[in-house]
């Protein structure tokens, strides 16, 4: 199942499949007592976390089974966490629309994200173009020309994939 055709997907835009992104607020790293939850800067090193802090009352803290994290500025590259996270400065949070999304479909579409970086760079931030931002999905026909991401596909595939079944 690792060979894909591409031919019955379908362009969403992040926000066909996502709701409005939050943006992270600013938070000064060396104030914050390490503890077990991961916060998400903009950076491609360690999945985008940045610092380790105890539980923040003033900040959302995400679900990992249902949000991916985006570096919308500088570096432009979505991760999905193991664990719920914080996110920080220059740092989109998407929810998925999907009530029963997991970690194997919201791989899939990070993986759809970063093929986007191309278009971004630190001369071109997506900032407020976010929920503008098409990919191309797996999809299935609801009805005469309307589409919905194929979820079951994507959870399939990636857990088709050598330790996919390990996130």
């Amino acid at each position: 199942m690792n060979n894909i055709s591409t031919i019955n997907w379908h362009i969403f835009k992040l926000s066909d499949v996502f709701y409005t992104p939050d943006t992270g607020k600013d938070l000064i790293y060396r104030e914050l007592t390490e503890g077990k939850y991961p916060v998400i800067g903009h950076c491609k090193e360690d999945n985008g976390v940045t610092a380790w802090t105890e539980k923040l009352d003033d900040y959302k803290l995400y679900d990992h089974q249902k949000t991916i994290s985006l570096g919308d500025r500088g570096c432009f590259v979505a991760y999905v966490q193991p664990l719920d996270f914080y996110i920080g400065t220059r740092v989109k949070a998407l929810t998925s629309r999907n009530i029963s999304s997991n970690i194997y479909q919201l791989q899939f579409i990070a993986t759809c994200i970063n093929l986007e970086q191309f278009k971004f760079c630190y001369g071109r931030n997506a900032t407020d173009k976010v929920a503008d931002i098409e990919i191309k999905l797996p999809a299935r026909e609801i009805k005469p020309g309307v589409y919905e991401p194929d979820w079951n596909f994507m959870e399939n595939y990636i857990k088709s994939l050598p330790y996919g079944d390990l996130l």
